[in-house]
């Protein structure tokens, strides 16, 4: 085999040994993934991946130099090659909106890889979804294969989402959408809304965030002036929606897309005691979510979820392959009416159902998100090792206060479950209102035997245990 020379520049991004193992893997591989991570943490238990991946095709990830010290052997070796970069010029706090993320080392690596590795080779993974705009930027300015902001935007926008699933017939809540860059004045942001709504209590959102950030909840008249005073007043430019305030059981489906247009959907979740995430996380909680198989949620408490969830892929076309997810809510009146939520190409990567994702299914979200992008004809199958398990995660969220202590957490004889928890708070810290979902004081995981004693722990911590606070005065 003739082995051409690495292409020479006057100024590298990459380190030389990065930029000579590359060159080594778009020479002798059929296909080289790459996984673009901004978090400071690596992958973990990647069940199955190292025995499934295909020989011809790379896997490279792209993380930051402070993962380092996440990395364990075993998932090391699933990857052929790991570029560590410094994420200090990121830009992802504090914002209202995804498409203002900004990773600009992604963009350098990136300009290097198409001269190292062939562009048709090439495929690139976001991990998380605050990343997802900066990598479809760096695809469609390169011409690579995988999603661009106008496949994404069918999941980011909630604008978008409204209009398609209305003219799909996909029940969705009643919204109204206002762009404050046109100045609006108040009384035509009011008629707008009250002729829609016309109930509270309402939501207001930004249009792309996600998380429940930036979510405030409109009780009445008088909470909605405030807001659009308070926006008007700032003279934001950002586009917000106002929805109408539904009830029924919150459920989110994850799904892999595969590269044949085919799906398998992994898992079904929702919280226990029908209790909404907003309110979980905005009203002290606890957030006590319960994972079931898609078949057995199909053939239990959610029916007709196989049709619905098939009448959403045909309307939103997502782009396989990949893994995504959606929220609805079930109506208490008839359990076959769902009304659609949100939705995104949503990696697992960071996302707290991963672990009991796998325990329930036998199929890691991550190992599956690498797999439908390296393999064809890959099709996602529980782990020849896996044991089933009935798993809680139980959080509970920031409430403005103080913690006095870490007051033990439930165990036997109390609960019959195996619980661990962890806190993230130390005693006698302020805690501040919480902003959004990763916003908490405690977690812990709850494994049961059975849904008879998941139903019982889940009742008896609900109503006997919570966090030692100091709440602030109203």
């Amino acid at each position: 085999m003739v082995v051409e020379a690495v292409p020479v520049f006057n100024e590298y991004f990459l380190k030389e040994d990065d930029r000579q193992a590359l060159f080594r893997l778009g020479l002798e591989k059929t296909k080289v993934v790459v996984a673009i991570q901004q978090k400071r943490c690596f992958f973990d238990n990647l069940f199955g991946l190292k025995e499934k991946k295909p020989k011809d095709v790379a896997l490279v990830a792209f993380v930051p130099e402070k993962s380092k010290r996440n990395i364990r052997p075993a998932e090391e070796s699933c990857f052929d090659r790991i570029v560590f970069y410094d994420d200090s010029e990121n830009t992802l706090y504090g914002l209202t909106n995804y498409e203002d993320v900004r990773l600009p080392n992604l963009h350098r690596f990136v300009d290097e890889l198409v001269t190292l590795v062939p562009k048709e080779k090439i495929a690139l993974i976001h991990m998380e979804e605050a990343s997802t705009p900066e990598v479809c930027r760096v695809r469609e300015k390169h011409g690579l294969s995988g999603a661009y902001m106008s496949d994404v935007d069918r999941f980011s926008s909630k604008k978008q989402i409204s209009e398609i699933a209305e003219n799909a017939g996909i029940p969705v809540a009643k919204t109204v959408f206002l762009d404050f860059s046109t100045r609006p004045n108040k009384s035509q942001i009011l008629k707008k809304i009250m002729a829609k709504i016309q109930t509270f209590p309402m939501f207001a959102k930004p249009n792309r965030m996600a998380g429940g950030q930036g979510t405030t909840n409109l009780e009445n008249r008088e909470a909605l002036e405030r807001w659009i005073d308070a926006h008007l007043k700032a003279e934001d430019s950002s586009t917000y929606l106002v929805q109408e305030f539904l009830t029924g059981r919150e459920i989110s489906v994850n799904l892999v897309l595969l590269q044949d247009g085919t799906w398998k959907a992994l898992r079904v979740k929702y919280n226990y005691k029908d209790m909404s995430n907003h309110t979980a996380i905005f009203e002290g909680g606890p957030m006590m979510t319960i994972y079931r198989t898609f078949e057995n949620a199909e053939n239990g408490e959610f029916p007709g979820l196989e049709e619905f969830t098939n009448k959403v892929l045909t309307a939103f076309k997502p782009l396989h392959p990949h893994v995504m997810f959606y929220q609805a809510f079930q109506s208490f009146d008839n359990p076959r009416l769902y009304y659609l939520i949100e939705l995104a190409y949503r990696p697992p990567h960071g996302d707290p159902s991963g672990h009991p994702t796998y325990y329930t299914c036998g199929i890691h979200q991550t190992t599956a998100l690498f797999l439908c992008h390296m393999d064809p004809k890959y099709r996602p199958a529980h782990d020849p090792s896996w044991k089933p398990k009935i798993w809680s995660n139980i959080y509970y969220p920031f409430v403005k206060g103080r913690l006095i202590s870490q007051n033990p957490f439930p165990q036997k004889p109390q609960i019959e479950g195996d619980l661990k928890g962890e806190w993230y708070v130390k005693p006698g810290e302020e805690v501040p209102e919480a902003k959004r979902m990763t916003n908490r004081i405690a977690k812990m995981v709850l494994e049961s035997t059975n849904k008879q004693e998941q139903e019982r722990d889940l009742t008896w911590i609900f109503e006997n245990w919570k966090p030692d606070m100091e709440l602030a005065a109203e």
